[in-house]
């Protein structure tokens, strides 16, 4: 049984039982059930519960119909940008339902919740006896086939292309968008048209803007662009310290190591922070010697103020005798 909702009353004498802000309880039973809903969804997330399909489709659905403002009194480009905002989350659900049938993800984050790393943390040796030239030498290949697997994967045509074709598809939504810098930011209609063509299947982009396939028996060289200087990476090489320099260099080189420009950097570093502790030294020293003079300017001015107070208190008829 509850109680009767309190009269509000501000008067000066109010009656029994009123309040000055009384409690709406509906308002506040929404407030809670939307607060426990909150919070079950967090405890779900927190437990590796993912939302089905389903659920996803319809909170999708709900963003999409339930605009957070009047979409009448917007401007043409905002009605529009609106739309395109409506249009992208048409293309997420058609992503889940197409993509992910199966839920295999919602299943992967499930029967992974549960992981135990205490082991990974722990002493290898302490587990198994590990010879320490063999973990390394394990760990060395690890790392190579990491580095040539990255390589694969950022030379591979078709990567190269999905990749083009998001900045494509996602420029000409804003330029959609920005009316006012469509013209600079919309791509060429024929790269455009080009999004929907196929990629040329086991080709790889390889240094010197070569192309090459996987029965050629060539390793691709990932090569960048950076200013003047062309930056190429074997993945046989160590990363990073094992890339070519192809340019002009402080030690008039045009081809130079990642180890070499790492020790030029360092250099550069030391005769920094030499100069650096050079200039502080020669501060401090300056320092040192304004606040030496200003200290005896100020003990000689106080000297002088007491020898003239005491001047001053003798009387002029011993001047006079003296």
């Amino acid at each position: 049984m509850s109680l009767p909702t309190a009269p509000r009353d501000i008067s000066d004498k109010p009656t029994s039982g009123a309040v000055t802000d009384p409690v709406n309880k509906q308002q506040k039973d929404a407030d809670v059930a939307r607060k426990l809903r909150l919070y079950g969804v967090i405890e779900a997330f927190r437990e590796g519960r993912l939302p089905d399909n389903q659920q996803i489709d319809e909170t999708l659905r709900y963003v999409k119909d339930n605009a957070p403002m009047d979409v009448g009194a917007l401007s043409p480009d905002g009605q529009r940008l609106v739309q395109d905002v409506r249009d992208i989350v048409d293309t997420a659900r058609a992503i889940v339902a197409d993509k992910n049938a199966d839920e295999l993800f919602q299943n992967f984050v499930w029967h992974t919740r549960a992981a135990d790393f205490a082991r990974a943390k722990q002493d290898p040796s302490s587990l198994s006896p590990v010879d320490a030239e063999k973990a390394r030498a394990d760990g060395q290949l690890a790392v190579q086939h990491l580095r040539t697997l990255l390589t694969l994967v950022l030379t591979n045509a078709e990567t190269r292309k999905l990749l083009a074709d998001f900045a494509h598809i996602g420029r000409d939504l804003f330029a959609t968008g920005a009316v006012k810098a469509a013209e600079l930011t919309r791509p060429d209609p024929e790269r455009l048209q080009r999004v929907d063509d196929p990629a040329p299947p086991n080709q790889f982009h390889t240094e010197g803007g070569r192309t090459t396939t996987a029965d050629a028996g060539e390793t691709p060289v990932l090569e960048a662009k950076v200013g003047d200087h062309t930056v190429k990476q074997h993945p046989h090489n160590e990363f990073g310290t094992g890339a070519e320099i192809h340019g002009p260099g402080p030690d008039d080189k045009q081809v130079r190591t990642g180890a070499d420009a790492v020790g030029h950097a360092q250099g550069l570093k030391e005769q920094g922070l030499n100069t650096g502790l050079e200039r502080a030294q020669d501060e401090a020293v300056k320092t040192r010697t304004r606040r030496r003079k200003v200290a005896k300017n100020g003990l000689r001015d106080r000297f002088n103020g007491f020898r003239d107070g005491v001047m001053g208190r003798v009387p002029q008829e011993h001047f006079d005798r003296g």
